[in-house]
């Protein structure tokens, strides 16, 4: 029986900005740089300091099916054989 995930995230913006004297690290997923620090200074603090954005970004999903079980003595002795 394999497990496949619903849904998944395409890109996970990390943003480091200073508000209230404290440095604070938001997560924000499939979302624009923009719509991140629009986020910040309007729900969090209007005069934060954004000091680094980072934009992680997955290009395509990809399901693997049908890992190979652990092998047995007698397929390693005959792999470490051939070497």
């Amino acid at each position: 029986m394999s497990y496949q995930a619903e849904s998944f995230h395409e890109s996970i913006t990390t943003i480091d900005f200073i508000a209230y004297d404290k440095q604070v690290t938001e997560f924000f997923f499939d979302a624009t740089p923009e719509q991140c620090t629009k986020h910040i200074w309007d729900k969090i603090c209007p005069t934060a300091l954004i000091i680094y954005i980072n934009v992680y970004k997955i290009e395509q999903h990809q399901a693997i099916f049908g890992f190979k079980k652990k092998l047995s003595d007698n397929e390693l002795a005959r792999i470490n054989k051939n070497f």
